[in-house]
């Protein structure tokens, strides 16, 4: 079940200038994280990434957005290029 996490709204608006609001949901194999989904949400759109780890350390991330999957071996870049997508959008130049 996904929770919202007003804190890490307000880092991303920090980090980023950008207003969402973010739904969290941890995976778990006993005590283990194996993964979270965050689904951040800027006016109703969703971009969900996913961070897939191992002992903690992300392994492999995705952003799925309009459909489309990418992939980063670093959490960081796939939150990046969704803060840059959002813009995009918000600009009006998203393709």
């Amino acid at each position: 079940m996904s929770k919202r996490v007003e804190q890490f709204e307000k880092q991303f608006k920090k980090r980023y200038n950008r207003d969402v609001e973010t739904y969290l949901e941890q995976v778990r194999n006993g005590k283990q994280l194996i993964s979270t989904v965050t689904v951040i949400s800027p006016k109703g759109k969703e971009y969900e990434l996913v961070d897939v780890m191992d002992e903690g350390k992300t392994v492999i991330a995705y952003l799925k957005v309009d459909g489309k999957q990418y992939k980063y071996t670093r959490y960081v870049d796939c939150e990046i290029h969704c803060a840059d997508l959002i813009g995009e959008e918000e600009s009006g130049n998203h393709n």
